[in-house]
C-alpha cells in the first residue's frame, strides 16, 4: 500500500516531488493501491530543451486506480503499473521504458504516439484502446486480452 508520506509528496505538487527526489535519490516512490483517478501527472520538469514535460522514475503504482488520469508527454522509466486500473487514461506521446503493466486494465486508454520499450504488457486488458502511431520495441504481450 502507498505510504502516507508518498501520497503527501504527490499531492503537494511539483516542488515537493522534486525536493523528495533530491533528498531520496533513486528510492522507489510507492503509491501502490492509491486512488489517483483523474489525476494529471506534470512532475519533474525536463527543461526547455527536453522532449518530455516530465519524468517518472522508479515509481510503484501496482493496483493503483489511475482511471481517466493524464500521463501525457512524459518519460516513465523502471516503474510498476501491475494490476493498475488505467481505464480511459490518456498516455499520449509518453515513453515507457522498462515498465511493467502486467494484468493492468488499459481499456479505452489513449495510446497516441506512445513508445513502449522493453516493457511488459502481459495479460493486460486493451479492449477499445485508441492506438495511433505507437512504437513498440522489445515488449512482452503474452496473453493480452484485446476486448471483452
Amino acid at each position: 500500500m502507498a505510504r502516507f508520506e508518498n501520497l503527501r509528496v504527490l499531492q503537494e505538487g511539483v516542488p515537493a516531488w522534486n525536493e523528495w527526489r533530491a533528498v531520496n535519490g533513486s528510492d522507489l516512490l510507492d503509491l501502490s493501491g492509491a486512488d489517483l483517478a483523474s489525476r494529471r501527472f506534470p512532475y519533474v520538469d525536463g527543461g526547455l530543451d527536453d522532449p518530455y514535460d516530465a519524468y517518472l522514475d522508479g515509481i510503484i503504482l501496482t493496483r493503483t486506480n489511475l482511471e481517466d488520469a493524464r500521463i501525457v508527454d512524459m518519460c516513465v522509466r523502471n516503474a510498476e503499473f501491475d494490476e493498475a486500473v488505467l481505464t480511459g487514461a490518456d498516455l499520449t506521446n509518453s515513453t515507457f521504458i522498462g515498465v511493467s503493466f502486467r494484468r493492468a486494465n488499459l481499456e479505452r486508454v489513449i495510446l497516441r504516439g506512445v513508445k513502449f520499450v522493453h516493457s511488459d504488457l502481459s495479460e493486460a486488458r486493451l479492449g477499445h484502446a485508441i492506438v495511433e502511431g505507437a512504437t513498440i520495441d522489445g515488449v512482452a504481450f503474452e496473453d493480452v486480452i484485446p476486448q471483452r
